[in-house]
């Protein structure tokens, strides 16, 4: 791999990070301040919906494994999980009705949508690295431009919110926020697709679940 590939590659570790800051941080005073939840039942959602994802994350693994011996298996995943997670984060921050007694309701799928969506993403993206060369040495090297793009993600998680509550109200911070998240996220996916190698196949047997124990650094 050249290093235009490996930064094709890396992009998508900027948006992909950048989507977990503001979820953690602004969404219980976003929702359990400003929209009038409370922080016990926003605090509620916040676990329901995690431990949602810690369940599913085995079967969304299933679901790359499936998908990676399937023609444009991965690719097809990749944008439709970064389609999925676009929507549900402009949701996540623009509910329809802030005072609504469907507001938790909303507040619940959108979160477990995120989730869902980011969490197939990124199960797809680390196994499309892990998987973008056979070299142990270029894997390195792939995971380091990953990070260096995951920083400048939380950076930019950092900055962004505090940039757009000088120039928007309350309402449009979140809105703009949601854009520019959206168009780095579909950018980030569609550079992986068209400049990035694709993932090298591989076929899984039970014996590949010992090789990790075989492998001395690990």
């Amino acid at each position: 791999m050249n290093t235009g590939q490996r930064l094709a590659y890396g992009l998508l570790g900027a948006p992909l990070a950048m989507a977990a800051l503001p979820v953690y941080i602004y969404t219980p005073k976003l929702y359990g301040d400003e929209f009038g939840l409370g922080l016990a039942l926003t605090g509620v959602i916040l676990l329901g919906s995690r431990l949602v994802d810690t369940l599913q994350d085995p079967w969304l693994g299933r679901l790359a494994d499936y998908m990676q011996h399937r023609p444009g298996g991965w690719p097809a995943l990749a944008t439709m999980a970064a389609l999925c997670l676009g929507l549900a984060y402009a949701a996540l921050f623009n509910p329809p009705a802030r005072e609504n007694s469907l507001l938790p309701i909303w507040f619940a799928l959108a979160l477990i949508l995120v989730y869902t969506a980011h969490s197939a993403l990124n199960i797809t993206y680390l196994a499309w690295g892990a998987r973008a060369s056979d070299d142990s040495h270029e894997r390195t090297r792939i995971v380091a431009f990953r990070e260096a793009f995951a920083l400048l993600g939380v950076i930019l998680a950092s900055l962004l919110p505090m940039l757009f509550a000088d120039w928007f109200d309350a309402q449009q911070r979140w809105l703009w926020y949601s854009i520019v998240f959206a168009g780095m996220l579909l950018l980030a996916v569609w550079v992986l697709l068209r400049h990035a190698p694709l993932p090298l196949p591989l076929h899984a047997s039970p014996q590949r679940l010992l090789q990790p124990l075989r492998n001395t650094p690990f």
